[in-house]
């Protein structure tokens, strides 16, 4: 998935990340200017494939997907950015898993 929704946005390879999101950046208040329109949906689309990940149970983007998920009717390029992020650190983790012990819990 992250070579075509690289194509789509003009980026070779998305540079890895550590975290999902800057633990410094402010969605609310981003001041970069709004996405073009032809971006909007690129924006979107990008947002709706992180929610099938997310679904599929890469629970460690939910808090920056549904914070981005918010400014879905009018994107600025820092968001677009912050998306860019979280496919990086999907690059960076692309064997994340979430361990579930079957066992009987120490009570």
């Amino acid at each position: 998935m992250l070579p075509k929704l690289g194509k789509m946005v003009r980026i070779e390879t998305f540079p890895k990340s550590k975290n999902p999101m800057d633990p410094e950046y402010y969605p609310e208040l981003d001041e970069t200017p709004f996405l073009p329109p032809e971006d909007i949906s690129k924006y979107r689309s990008i947002v709706g494939s992180l929610n099938w990940i997310l679904t599929l149970g890469r629970f460690d983007i939910a808090y920056a997907l549904n914070t981005l998920s918010r400014y879905n009717m009018a994107p600025k390029q820092g968001h677009m950015k912050a998306l860019q992020k979280i496919l990086g650190y999907l690059r960076d983790k692309a064997h994340g898993k979430l361990v579930i012990d079957p066992g009987i819990p120490p009570i």
